[in-house]
């Protein structure tokens, strides 16, 4: 009941069938003293419509950038590793420009957590006994991928595809000028002056590029999330965390009736898992 279809235009929102046209772009730049002036506006090429790849699509679009975001999965119904809002991220959302489709979107304010230490219960706190209530806000991940994508496809110059596994770099002249891929079963390549990468912590176009990270902050932990009908005897409004000697993991309601939960594990060991 918290699936909000994508209702674009096709020139917005296209799957196999039409994209190959963009690999007839060329390269608008040109140089040299008595080269032309090509005012066409830049085309920037977004692999991920995750948070990332999707919020810079809709402010690159305002700005009247050409933008295609490929996207690998047909759904945006997947699983995300947590759907927490707090404060501050709120706030970017809110300077985006995205309050009012945040208020419209389906969400939850958490009542209180309990805390449990090594399988005993320690305390329980409510956001009605602080001063401030509950800061947080829950709210489905998918549901705002759609807000923003839909939002970005008013905007001419956007394109949206979906099905596209990005499998390497195109390279010219000493640059970067697209990717290529395939879309179901066929190939394809898409072409833009900037490419961004935002496929994930497992890049395919980071390998690709030969970028070095100068520092790793990615911690020895890794998250493995998952939902779940709640037990019936639990809150159903409350979260609860499980702080153990090796590790810990919590769960919190969801809008959609269900719970999320989170189980922190050492980095490296998801395959034994």
């Amino acid at each position: 009941g918290f699936t909000l279809p994508l209702q674009l235009g096709s020139r917005h929102n296209q799957r196999c069938d039409r994209i190959f046209s963009a690999s007839a772009l060329h390269d608008h730049v040109t140089s040299g003293k008595n080269a032309a002036v090509d005012t066409t506006p830049a085309h920037v090429v977004i692999c991920g419509a995750g948070p990332g790849g999707a919020s810079l699509a809709l402010m690159l679009a305002r700005r009247g950038v050409r933008v295609t975001l490929l996207e690998r999965h047909t759904d945006l119904g997947r699983e995300f590793r947590g759907e927490w809002l707090n404060p501050s991220g709120r706030l970017v959302l809110e300077e985006m420009g995205l309050g009012p489709a945040l208020a419209e979107l389906p969400s939850l304010t958490p009542a209180g957590a309990t805390v449990y230490v090594n399988n005993k219960e320690l305390f329980t706190i409510r956001a009605s006994d602080t001063d401030t209530g509950s800061d947080h806000l829950l709210v489905p991940q998918p549901a705002l991928l759609r807000r923003m994508i839909e939002m970005a496809g008013g905007h001419e110059g956007f394109t949206f595809v979906q099905d596209v596994v990005v499998r390497d770099l195109l390279r010219a002249d000493g640059r970067i000028v697209g990717v290529t891929g395939t879309c179901g079963n066929e190939s394809g390549e898409w072409r833009g002056d900037l490419v961004v990468a935002s496929d994930g912590r497992s890049s395919v176009l980071r390998r690709a590029s030969e970028l070095k990270v100068a520092v790793d902050n990615k911690g020895a932990f890794d998250m493995l999330w998952f939902k779940a009908t709640p037990p019936p005897d639990v809150d159903p409004e409350l979260g609860y965390q499980f702080l153990q000697r090796h590790g810990t993991a919590f769960t919190h309601p969801h809008p959609d009736g269900m719970h999320q939960y989170g189980w922190a594990f050492l980095k490296g060991t998801y395959g034994e898992l």
